[in-house]
């Protein structure tokens, strides 16, 4: 058994503890209800459903943290190379045309 084997059973075991663990959280909070205030009004659900759309909303919170922010950071760098890029080459033209001026008044 090699290290890569290894440390993929132990977080296969770490997530089934994981998941388990929500689904015996999820099952012990379907009876009753719950007020919460969501944004302009207050609303009444039951706690399974709560803790459902807590779930979801961490999520769409991990998915922007690991896939969306991290390609908005590489589209803004190739974006502002990009710029540079084309300020460099007008600065160059503007450098080759003033050296032939130069050359021409010369």
């Amino acid at each position: 058994m090699n290290l890569n084997l290894l440390k993929g059973y132990l977080l296969a075991l770490l997530s089934l503890l994981i998941l388990t663990a929500a689904a015996i959280l999820l099952v012990n909070n379907i009876g009753g209800s719950w007020r919460m205030q969501v944004f302009w009004r207050p609303v009444t659900l039951r706690p399974a459903v709560w803790l459902l759309l807590a779930a979801s909303g961490g999520v769409v919170i991990w998915y922007t943290i690991t896939r969306v922010i991290p390609a908005a950071i590489a589209s803004l760098k190739r974006g502002k190379k990009r710029q540079r890029e084309k300020e460099n080459h007008q600065r160059l033209k503007e450098l080759e045309k003033s050296k032939q001026d130069e050359k021409q008044n010369a």
